[in-house]
């Protein structure tokens, strides 16, 4: 990507807000022993809580593969579904921004592991913004990377994600 002619300059406040709106991938901030983002009374007696825009400290959170836990007869989703829990009782407290998933979220890609983790990510659905990136284990992989119909497609694909305030729009393939 080039970026001659175009020398925009982000300030903080622009930064955060990009990273709720935009997927991140590859960086952590931690904010865990930072002081308290400001709280949003409102968001404790919803039952949800929110992500302080206007605090300079935020965290993302990054999960890498996931593979194991969705491993044909072996699977086993708890330890990621009570991941899931603590970053969304935790999003206010640690001013968690956004949750991406980095990928191979299972180790065949079938339709059973793929539904499997798929319905594990419900658990964090609506609560964190969060992103799940296609590894070579959830798709089968082809020499110009037109990856067209898949299970991961169809469970990951735009549709999933369309209601979320972070989506902006997706490729043609998905």
């Amino acid at each position: 990507m080039s970026t001659a002619g175009h020398h925009d300059r982000l300030d903080r406040r622009a930064l955060l807000q990009a990273a709720v709106t935009i997927p991140a991938a590859g960086a952590v901030t931690t904010a865990l022993e930072a002081t308290p983002a400001h709280a949003d009374p409102a968001a404790h007696s919803s039952g949800r809580s929110h992500f302080d825009t206007e605090s300079p400290r935020f965290a993302l959170a990054v999960l890498p593969d996931t593979q194991y836990l969705f491993d044909a007869d072996s699977s086993d989703p708890a330890p990621l579904s009570a991941t899931f829990r603590y970053l969304a009782a935790e999003r206010e407290e640690a001013n968690i921004a956004f949750m991406t998933h980095l990928g191979d979220v299972t180790e065949h890609g079938t339709e059973q592991e793929i539904a499997l983790a798929a319905d594990t990510f419900r658990t964090i659905h609506g609560k964190v913004p969060y992103s799940v990136l296609a590894g070579n284990h959830d798709i089968r992989s082809s020499t110009d990377d037109q990856r067209g119909d898949s299970a991961y497609l169809a469970a990951f694909g735009p549709q999933r994600y369309a209601s979320m305030p972070t989506f902006r729009g997706a490729s043609p393939d998905g």
